[in-house]
């Protein structure tokens, strides 16, 4: 398949990606809580030797984790996955997955560095992954990168 059916919205999948980090159970992680819009924010994908950079528009929702000092990312496509955070930067623990449906075609993501980090009402993100991208049987392996920022629309 190549990248034609794009993953999009992993950006903060792209939260969307992460070095290991220890969470501080004291963490006040109440500032990165709320609806958040992408705002100047990319996704490129590279497929084999294919690369494909797509405009991210779309709004994600971040909550308070089960666990302190914990946020969770809740995507469109189905992608949830939750990040540890340690002052005003958030990363997912290492190995943090999440799997997006988009009708037929579903990617498993695997985060494997990045940081998202807070600043007022924007957050900005520099996440590197890797997908596995099946559709119609087919499999493709990509690897993404999503830079930019989100800007808090409500608490």
């Amino acid at each position: 398949m190549g990248c034609g059916r794009r993953v999009t919205g992993l950006a903060f999948a792209l939260l969307a990606c992460a070095a290991c980090s220890s969470s501080s159970s004291g963490a006040d992680v109440s500032a990165f809580v709320g609806t958040w819009q992408y705002s100047g924010a990319t996704q490129t994908e590279t497929c084999g030797t294919v690369s494909t950079t797509t405009a991210l528009t779309t709004t994600i929702q971040i909550e308070q984790g089960t666990a302190p000092g914990t946020i969770e990312y809740i995507g469109a496509k189905g992608c949830s996955f939750v990040l540890n955070v340690s002052g005003d930067t958030a990363t997912p623990p290492s190995g943090a997955t999440c799997t997006e449906t988009m009708g037929t075609t579903t990617a498993q993501v695997s985060f494997t560095t990045g940081t998202a980090t807070l600043s007022g009402t924007m957050i900005t993100l520099n996440l590197n992954a890797n997908a596995t991208i099946n559709s119609g049987g087919l499999t493709t392996d990509c690897a993404i990168v999503t830079t930019g920022v989100l800007t808090q629309v409500s608490k």
